[in-house]
């Protein structure tokens, strides 16, 4: 396949998402009425969009393996899979089109396109004529050597977490999903795993270079998948998944596409699945009727709508704000970033969750002291918000709650320019890239359904992790010799 310069791509890029910004623009500023067919237009608009990315990029890359349609499909996945199903009448909903919500949910819809269109905007500012490298098969081999010692190390770091687990809660199996989050003891061992486990799995997936390595990498990938679903943590399992296919890909490895269509089949039956089984109780009291009846909504109709709705959480932020409360103004984004410094006390400190249950036997609680996951679902069902619920956040929300329309065209175009970036560089000689790809791209797409604080935890517990891997591998002659990597372009 022939590539297209980086000139033509980008001025294509450019005129796409930018006549898409202007019509968006115009909706959400100028025009405000109720449309009966907007579900329509916007699953028309983001399809054009994420295919004009989709092709255009890969007349680039030639591949659609990058980090920027990994997003983009993120967010149109969690953020339009209802819109699609009202869109094609699959499953009409009704509350998209009358109601006091209907106008909101509207304006919900032009906002993620507008997400979208942004990204679009960024990813072209930010391509670039790829550099080259000196074909050096031995800094290969010592990047791959020294990215999987470290992975063990994670590994190690993990295990860790676990014995601590184990020690403060016990078997975590004999509780139900909403036991564990409603507060049965110290979970700072299950953050701490679900938190750097992933990122170890990648390195050790991605990296192993000969038989006996990828035998544990694989069996280690196998065995966390396996434990970390039936704990319920779908999102600790597909982001990876999508990560480690992208890195893997851009490492010089094929995905066959049968292994590739195999594995959407898989997900498109687990992710219901799951979802039921999380829900029922404790696995020690379930029964076969209950894995018959999970058995019976393994399909694409039930997996889009257990994910596809992230849209109604938009819309309901977009009422609120600045309605009934104020702009955060980037508040939001300040707090997560104290939570860099990980507790590594004796005592379990409280989370701002915690502290507002502490409040509620009268007092009042201030909506701000709270993380965006939390606010929400404290608004929105508070007996849920008490006992350990919620329905996660959305980072086009959380955008739009700190700065408005603006917020969310400033994110999303820096975003685009971010991972544009990444996906230029060659990870199989960019050892930092290559680094940051393992460490930041999977905490990044659990944002799509979630606030900040979940990607600013998993990315600082990791770099953590990884900072006292090194201090400690420094003094081991085995993974001494891997420390010093060839000098980067």
């Amino acid at each position: 396949m022939k590539r297209v310069s980086p000139g033509v791509v980008r001025a294509a890029l450019i005129t796409l998402s930018g006549f898409v910004l202007l019509y968006l623009t115009a909706q959400l500023v100028l025009f405000d009425a109720q449309s009966d067919a907007w579900t329509v237009q916007v699953a028309v608009l983001s399809m054009i969009l994420i295919i004009g990315q989709f092709g255009l990029l890969r007349l680039y890359f030639g591949t659609i393996y990058l980090f920027s349609n990994i997003f983009v499909i993120s967010i149109a996945v969690f953020h339009l899979g209802y819109v699609v199903l009202d869109a094609t009448g699959w499953q009409p909903i009704e509350a998209f089109h009358k109601g006091d919500m209907a106008i909101w949910y509207q304006s919900a819809g032009w906002y993620i396109c507008l997400a979208i269109a942004s990204f679009l905007l960024g990813a072209a500012i930010g391509l670039r004529k790829r550099g080259l490298y000196q074909d050096s098969p031995l800094q290969i081999k010592h990047n791959m050597q020294r990215m999987f010692a470290m992975g063990n190390g994670v590994l190690l770091a993990s295990l860790f977490g676990i014995v601590l687990l184990i020690n403060t809660v016990g078997n975590i199996f004999l509780y139900s999903r909403q036991q564990l989050y409603a507060g049965i003891g110290d979970m700072r061992g299950l953050g701490l795993v679900l938190a750097i486990l992933p990122t170890g799995l990648i390195m050790l997936a991605c990296c192993a270079t000969t038989r006996m390595e990828r035998t544990w990498a694989y069996a280690c990938a196998f065995l966390a998948t396996v434990l970390i679903l039936f704990l319920g943590e779908r999102s600790y399992v597909m982001f990876p998944l999508l990560t480690g296919a992208v890195i893997w890909h851009k490492l010089g490895r094929k995905i066959p596409k049968v292994v590739a269509a195999v594995g959407i089949a898989v997900a498109v039956f687990v992710i219901p699945v799951i979802s039921i089984l999380r829900s029922l109780g404790p696995y020690a009291e379930l029964e076969s009727r209950h894995l018959r009846d999970a058995v019976e909504h393994g399909n694409v109709k039930s997996a889009v709508m257990e994910v596809g709705g992230v849209l109604t959480l938009v819309g309901n932020v977009i009422r609120w704000v600045p309605e009934e409360e104020p702009y955060r103004v980037g508040e939001t984004y300040a707090k997560a970033m104290l939570e860099i410094v990980p507790n590594v006390g004796l005592s379990n400190s409280r989370s701002t969750r915690a502290e507002a249950k502490k409040m509620l036997g009268g007092m009042t609680i201030d909506p701000r002291s709270l993380r965006p996951a939390d606010w929400y679902i404290f608004k929105i069902n508070r007996w849920m918000f008490e006992h350990g619920g919620g329905s996660g956040f959305s980072i086009i929300a959380e955008a739009y709650m700190n700065f408005g329309l603006a917020g969310v065209v400033f994110v999303f175009i820096m975003l685009g320019i971010l991972l544009m970036k990444l996906d230029l560089k060659d990870l199989r000689y960019d050892y930092i890239a290559l680094f940051c790809a393992i460490v930041f791209i999977w905490p990044l797409l659990k944002t799509v359904r979630n606030d900040i604080l979940s990607f600013v935890k998993p990315v600082s517990l990791c770099l953590w992790t990884v900072l006292i891997w090194q201090l400690f591998s420094y003094f081991l002659p085995s993974t001494r010799r891997h420390m010093t990597v060839a000098r980067q372009p």
